[in-house]
């Protein structure tokens, strides 16, 4: 059953009647996002850099995109990549926090090499970060991104890849610094035990008002969700990357030694959470692609599900999801607690993401992208049953 057919006669008549102010914010975004490439564009001919026309941008301010993306170079020929950020000031925060995670990521890197750890994979080098007008730039170094080679993988070398990124992220220490610091004067979230049942408290409320959850599976959640505490605490905090997809990475091969560089970016939305949240992140998006792809609704969204179909072909979602939950939650030594801890974390990661797709939705006054909403509801669910069952 479509979501859509749960729609409250209130929302219908808030779709309904926000349909010429759709029509006037489409029209103001074109413009906006007009004026926004320019700046974009005066920003980086600023900084002594000209654009590469023969690659188009990597975004554009595009849908719900706050980034231009665009690959530039210097006089001396040097290969760099700028992002400029769209002119709110939430959104010149976020690239500035961006940049600064990009440096502090560096310094645990040599932190961990010091204990003896490998990180085999890399992080972007920031060259600069500047302001030009009301938009916020972060530049740096330019990374390799073989897609035909990556395409040209096995499939078990690319499920390697991910459990390599989730490995490298966990084995990362932790900026004890943030743990210190009052929640308001954190530079990164920190996620605890303690916070998940009121997370699941604001997030089921949302959604039990909006008719998208009942108010029995809420009820259910946020029980689990007290009871467990305990247990969530009993696992390490670890830093989770927020915002983790296959776009979020570059792939090449070194020229001399054959070995895979890997580079993981986008780090703007990193948080420290219970060492279970990652992985419990990256199996529900591997569940989203597989249920999107057989949704009906999938064609309606073309900017956010037109790669569905490529992604079904360079994955197995059953295997890729098998060999996440084996690496990560069945060897554990407390095998049954870490099954219960991650399927907690994938309910949370479920509701946060349908409360914010409700939320945008409904504060846009757009359409309501339901092969999204349906699908983490789906998983959600199928996870509920799981901790039930088991309870």
């Amino acid at each position: 059953m479509s979501i859509i057919q749960d729609i409250s006669p209130h929302m219908v008549y808030l779709a309904l009647m926000s349909k010429p102010k759709k029509q006037n914010s489409e029209e103001k975004k074109r413009i906006n996002r007009k004026q926004w490439i320019a700046t974009a564009h005066e920003a980086i001919a600023a900084q002594r850099l000209q654009i590469v026309q023969s690659k188009a941008p990597h975004k554009a301010f595009n849908d719900k995109e706050i980034f231009f993306v665009q690959e530039c170079t210097y006089s001396n020929g040097d290969h760099v990549i700028v992002k400029v950020s769209a002119p709110d000031i939430r959104d010149r925060i976020t690239l500035k926090k961006e940049a600064y995670w990009c440096r502090r990521i560096q310094q645990l890197v040599t932190e961990a090499k010091e204990k003896g750890i490998t990180i085999p994979i890399h992080f972007p080098e920031v060259v600069d970060v500047f302001t030009y007008k009301e938009q916020a730039g972060i530049i740096t170094r330019y990374i390799i991104d073989d897609w035909v080679g990556f395409k040209g993988l096995s499939k078990e070398e690319r499920e390697d890849i991910i459990i390599k990124i989730i490995d490298s992220m966990q084995n990362l220490p932790i900026p004890e610094e943030e743990l210190v610091q009052p929640s308001d004067k954190r530079l990164i979230p920190v996620i605890t035990a303690e916070d998940y049942p009121k997370r699941a408290r604001q997030y089921l409320g949302e959604l039990v008002a909006s008719k998208y959850i009942t108010k029995f599976d809420k009820n259910k959640i946020v029980s689990l969700m007290e009871k467990n505490v305990a247990v969530i605490n009993s696992f390490p905090l670890k830093l989770n990357h927020g915002d983790f997809h296959t776009g979020n990475f570059r792939y090449s091969k070194d020229p001399q030694t054959g070995d895979d560089i890997i580079t993981l970016f986008d780090l703007e939305l990193i948080t420290i959470q219970n060492s279970f949240s990652m992985v419990a992140a990256v199996a529900n998006l591997f569940d989203l692609v597989a249920l999107a792809n057989v949704h009906p609704g999938r064609d309606k969204y073309p900017e956010v599900f037109g790669g569905v179909p490529l992604f079904s072909t360079l994955f197995s979602v059953p295997q890729m999801i098998h060999r996440l939950e084996k690496r990560f939650v069945m060897n554990n030594k407390r095998r049954k607690d870490a099954e219960l801890v991650y399927r907690l974390m994938r309910i949370d990661d479920c509701y946060v993401r349908l409360a914010d797709a409700v939320y945008e939705a409904q504060s846009s006054r757009e359409e309501l992208n339901d092969v999204e909403v349906d699908s983490y509801r789906e998983i959600l669910l199928q996870q509920l049953h799981h901790c039930l069952a088991k309870d």
